[in-house]
């Protein structure tokens, strides 16, 4: 493994023991490709099953996922965003973090 990834398996595999979460932010599939490392985040989410060692589990049949499609300073341009996303995915939302 290389460092920058080994960090970040580290940290999530952590944060999932602790919390049961990975963390509240994107996937870092885009950091490893910048890097020039073929890593993608199912492969990384086999490896953290593994690690904690729930590798055969699936996910529960009342499991939520997510897609982040934009980050706001403000209310209003998410707000303006969304309008947007919605005409596509009406069922698109806002969450204050």
């Amino acid at each position: 493994m290389s460092s920058i990834f080994e960090k970040e398996f580290l940290l999530r595999t952590a944060m999932l023991k602790k919390y049961g979460i990975a963390s509240n932010h994107g996937d870092p599939e885009h950091l490893w490709q910048g890097l020039g490392m073929s890593y993608t985040m199912d492969g990384f989410r086999k490896d953290v099953a593994a690690a904690m060692g729930n590798s055969d589990k699936s996910p529960a049949a009342d499991a939520k996922y997510y897609v982040q499609v934009g980050a706001f300073a403000n209310r209003t341009n998410a707000e303006t965003y969304l309008a947007q996303v919605k005409k596509t995915y009406p069922d698109a939302f806002i969450k204050k973090f």
